[in-house]
């Protein structure tokens, strides 16, 4: 314990330059180091960036920029005399790179030299020299030096069994010492005489016995892909070129093929239909019962990288066969474009896929296979944006089905009247208009009666459209299958508490207190504070019947069930307002609080929402006032709420559009927990909604993290704010995006927050014109020079900017001008009574 106490606190930008550096990133990471430690600088900051500067000298290496490594080298030694070791092993390297190892060797015959020295070259010839003449040929080791006669007598040996006649060697090679760094190339020679002698077994076991990092391991790939054509490892030219000279034919067609893959990663037109040309060809002399198959995947390959199918169909010479495998593949191939259009040619392939898989004996057109298919099909053309709708409409008559959801998911229930299959169709059609859930619900329960699942939706939505005589009926349904099922008990409950408002509603309060009687009997409303809102609806009613005097019980209970009057007046205030009653409390203002009262009002806001959500009240009134101050009170008293009561408070940042309340509680919901990290990540996503990219990276992160959770209603409630697939993240960048979030904690609507354009991979923007001025500039200038009387020309500049950046980032002007309005300290609206339309009526 007492080392994690003392444990220093990781530094967040040397981790970032070190994740740099991981990503190959060197010429960013050294940019990064060095501005820290002009900054910063320490003996941490230094040693980082010697560590970035050494890193940065080997990515030179690795891109054979000898003479920009050099130069680079010279001026580090000059600057960092305290890695003098660690230059000793750069040093050669870069000799070695420019075809010399003298100064290296010269070190073994060096008076004086030290074991570490030695160490080091023996380790550097046994690693990193490819080429035994470096060694045989130098002149800074005697002629007679044990080293330079081993690698003389190696290489003649190495270069008499490459050409097959191994006759005459001794292959016992006593010269070379066990114990020598050149001992890996006794196995090498040994191998290759094995294989050219037919010994398979002998080859294998010199090739097991080659270290991974000596030289002649490079050689094992190729000559264990000779010995046995399953290995699939990739070659290097000068290997390839070995390999076809006796590789069978077949494998010739495979090396090809190998190739082809890799010009499609180099992403150039003429070297990938040369590619094409010669991998079908082979493919075709010894392979022709590959051919098609082989032409599928080159089609889609050519589809990913944009390639023009004519010269791709002429290079392949010929199209192929339109049959099921091929259609299931292009369907894969455009189905997760967010294109349109290619969203409807993915699903016109998953219709040709059914007919030809049909056609083939795959499986029949009327199976559970199909109607998978069918549902595959119905969420992909889900996808597709209402604005879009015009392409379907397009379509000729006899093809529009394919593209309807509905019709897609009508036809894979027929096929498989199963839950799993009615349930998508029912998620689908909840997030359209009208009564399209409650006909898909009403389908269900004529196919399956006794399952539950739709009979408590069409509670739920009756009850929403206030339907309660028909909601009533459907939860007897419910209760006949599973009476003790926890949500068909909740909403029991629910329908006497929205039943007995609409009797306020209706202005017969005497109806009100059978309802309570009944609510009063169900365990359900005995849990946590669910008898407020059974006390909260014998004061309305009582209220109503003038008896004010038995209100003044109530009035205590519930106040003591919610530790306060502020939180029973919005409860009571909310539920007032659901059944649509003349307010007769007015809530007291934030300001007017006591201090001790006003650190209650993330509590109170919270319990009150919970019982809000728990019996569906749609109408409840939280005061302006109190929405201002959550984001000032919830850092300091959020350690006195649960993980439900902070979602609770985002729940009444969404709905009210308060999206600095959303942040807030985004931003200390980020610190909780792992496992309640990603309902406050998607939360982060709804407050930020206006800022895209950000809203996209951080609800794709929180379906990662809930996925691997198991937390499906997040997951779920993630999608449905993407609208469509997430993006792909891996662990290390979901977490790269909580250490950006976690580091802005503050909210503005004229800031877009952290960068994603590296994660999201945006092409940077040229924003000036041909001549190189900047547009934007001219026009600031303009509105500078248009600037009303009195105010200076920098508030006109930063309205201006402001301005162009929120429209850059899609935020609509009357939201725009809100924040502003609000950000100079002038009350924000707040819901009051609407205004009437043109013809006197309500809106």
């Amino acid at each position: 314990m007492a080392d994690q106490a003392t444990a220093p606190v990781a530094d967040p930008i040397a981790i970032s330059i070190r994740s740099l550096l991981a990503n190959g990133s060197t010429k960013a990471a050294l940019d990064r180091a060095k501005q820290h430690h002009k900054e910063h600088p320490s003996a941490g900051s230094r040693a980082l960036l010697l560590d970035v500067y050494l890193e940065r000298i080997q990515a030179l290496q690795r891109q054979d920029l000898a003479t920009e490594a050099q130069s680079l080298m010279d001026l580090v030694k000059e600057r960092f005399p305290e890695g003098r070791d660690r230059f000793l092993a750069l040093q050669s390297r870069l000799q070695l790179r420019r075809g010399s190892l003298d100064e290296s060797l010269g070190l073994l015959v060096k008076p004086g030299v030290t074991p570490e020295e030695l160490a080091f070259v023996n380790t550097l010839i046994g690693t990193e020299v490819h080429d035994l003449a470096l060694i045989a040929n130098s002149e800074a080791l005697p002629t007679n030096h044990p080293l330079r006669v081993a690698a003389t007598v190696l290489d003649r040996a190495l270069r008499t069994v490459v050409s097959g006649n191994g006759a005459g060697i001794d292959l016992a090679l006593p010269e070379i010492s066990w114990r020598s760094p050149l001992a890996a190339w006794k196995y090498l020679i040994r191998a290759i005489a094995a294989f050219y002698q037919g010994d398979a077994e002998t080859c294998r076991q010199q090739l097991d016995s080659i270290p991974a990092g000596a030289p002649p391991a490079r050689a094992v790939a190729p000559l264990r892909h000779l010995l046995d054509s399953k290995h699939r490892s990739q070659l290097s030219p000068a290997a390839r070129r070995l390999v076809d000279e006796v590789l069978p034919p077949r494998e010739l067609a495979t090396e090809a093929l190998r190739r082809l893959d890799r010009a499609f990663a180099s992403g150039k037109d003429k070297q990938i239909l040369s590619a094409i040309r010669e991998a079908t060809d082979l493919v075709r002399r010894y392979a022709p019962d590959r051919l098609d198959t082989v032409k599928h995947h080159i089609a889609a390959d050519a589809y990913l990288a944009g390639l023009d199918p004519e010269p791709v169909v002429q290079a392949m010479g010929g199209a192929s066969v339109r049959n099921a495998a091929r259609a299931r593949l292009l369907a894969r191939v455009t189905e997760n474009s967010d294109d349109p259009y290619e969203i409807l040619t993915a699903c016109t392939h998953w219709h040709e896929f059914i007919d030809k898989a049909a056609e083939e004996g795959w499986f029949s057109k009327k199976s559970i296979e199909a109607a998978q298919v069918y549902l595959h099909t119905a969420v992909i053309a889900g996808r597709v944006p209402p604005e879009f709708k015009y392409l379907v409409d397009r379509a000729p008559a006899t093809e529009r089905e394919r593209y309807l959801p509905d019709f897609l998911y009508r036809k894979a229930v027929e096929l498989d009247p199963s839950p799993d299959t009615f349930r998508p169709w029912l998620d689908w059609a909840r997030r359209q208009r009208g009564r399209t859930g409650e006909i898909v619900a009403e389908n269900w329960i004529r196919a399956r009666p006794s399952d539950l699942e739709p009979h408590l939706y069409l509670v739920d939505r009756c009850a929403e459209r206030e339907a309660y005589p028909s909601a009533l009926k459907h939860l007897a349904n419910a209760e006949k299958i599973d009476s003790m099922h926890a949500e068909t008990r909740a909403m029991r409950a629910r329908l006497l508490i929205n039943g007995a408002l609409r009797q306020l509603q209706q202005k017969r309060p005497h109806l009100v207190e059978q309802r309570i009687r009944e609510l009063e009997e169900l365990p359900e409303m005995r849990q946590g504070d669910r008898t407020a809102l059974i006390d909260a609806l014998a004061i309305l009613a009582h209220t109503a019947l003038g008896k004010h005097d038995l209100t003044t019980a109530a009035w205590n209970r519930i106040d003591a069930t919610l530790n306060g009057r502020i939180a029973s007046l919005l409860l009571i205030t909310g539920m007032g307002r659901q059944a649509k009653l003349p307010f007769t409390h007015k809530m007291p203002d934030a300001g007017d609080l006591a201090p001790e009262i006003s650190a209650q009002l993330p509590l109170s806001l919270a319990r009150v929402d919970q019982l809000a959500h728990f019996a569906r009240l749609h109408r409840m009134h939280y005061p302006i006032s109190y929405l201002q101050q959550l984001p000032k009170l919830l850092p300091r008293h959020s350690k006195d709420l649960t993980a439900e009561q902070l979602e609770a408070l985002g729940r009444i940042g969404t709905g009210t559009k308060w999206n600095d309340v959303t942040y807030a509680v985004s931003t200390v919901g980020l610190d909780r927990s792992p496992n309640e990290v990603p309902r406050f990540l998607l939360l982060r996503a709804a407050a930020t909604r206006f800022q895209h990219d950000r809203a996209r990276v951080c609800a794709s992160a929180a379906h990662h993290l809930a996925v691997k959770l198991r937390d499906n209603v997040t997951a779920g409630r993630a999608l449905d704010l993407l609208g469509g697939p997430p993006e792909k993240f891996t662990d290390e960048i979901v977490s790269e995006i909580l250490r950006r979030e976690r580091t802005s904690r503050t909210f503005s609507e004229f800031s877009s927050g952290p960068n994603y354009d590296d994660i999201l991979d945006v092409p940077d923007f040229d924003y000036y014109g041909p001549d190189g001025e900047d547009e934007d500039e001219n026009m600031f200038d303009e509105f500078i020079d248009a600037r009303p009387p009195g105010m200076s020309a920098d508030v006109a500049r930063v309205l201006a900017e402001a301005a162009v950046h929120a429209a850059s980032e899609g935020v609509p002007m009357e939201d725009f001008v809100r924040g502003l309005v609000e950000s100079i300290g002038a009350p924000p609206r707040g819901p009051g009574k609407r205004r009437g339309n043109r013809r006197g009526g309500r809106r």
